[in-house]
């Protein structure tokens, strides 16, 4: 609810009404970009996801929307955590 660009969409998608005119074209590049997502975004929990298609149409999945303060941390916890599953070029050969 915090991030500015996120928020506001949460926000309105939880009023269950879209903006038009002025509300949505002041808002930020990413909000805007957000607000062009409607129709894919939903709710679950108070969080944010997007459904996304493949373009095969041989899936689908969410896409949780990360705030701007958390993609570092996020980041870091998928690529660099004893968990993750990226192990970079040189550990990947080590652990075969």
């Amino acid at each position: 609810m915090e991030d500015s660009n996120i928020g506001p969409i949460l926000n309105w998608k939880e009023s269950g009404q879209r903006p038009f005119g002025a509300s949505a074209c002041e808002s930020s590049p990413a909000t805007r970009h957000y607000w062009n997502l409607w129709d894919s975004l939903i709710i679950k929990d108070g969080v944010l996801f997007r459904n996304f298609h493949l373009k095969d149409n041989s899936g689908s999945h969410q896409q949780f929307l990360v705030p701007q303060t958390m993609r570092s941390e996020i980041m870091q916890e998928m690529h660099n955590s004893l968990l993750s599953g990226h192990l970079g070029k040189k550990k990947t050969p080590e652990k075969t």
